[in-house]
């Protein structure tokens, strides 16, 4: 294939606050998603989530291996026509 992806994950637990009654939440950060195609061009998205840390978290795990599907796609819709793999 002619991309390569890093995902670099931070994660950081905010502390209560003491002034509103919502519960501590969770935030995982997922930064410096670069999508690199062989010819050069780098893509980067940065996604910030907050979910509950209360409530299961089985989508959290799925996300980085969803992105990386997502991701593949878009490089291949957005190839250009000369850019395109010969079969």
């Amino acid at each position: 294939m002619g991309c390569s992806i890093s995902v670099e994950v931070k994660e950081q637990e905010i502390g209560f606050d003491t002034q509103s009654q919502q519960r501590p939440f969770e935030s995982i950060e997922l930064q410096k998603y670069k999508l690199k195609k062989k010819y050069g061009r780098i893509r980067e998205v940065s996604i910030v989530l907050e979910q509950d840390k209360y409530k299961q978290s089985h989508e959290i795990r799925h996300l980085v291996p969803q992105l990386e599907i997502e991701a593949n796609s878009i490089l291949k819709s957005r190839k250009q026509s000369h850019e395109r793999d010969i079969n």
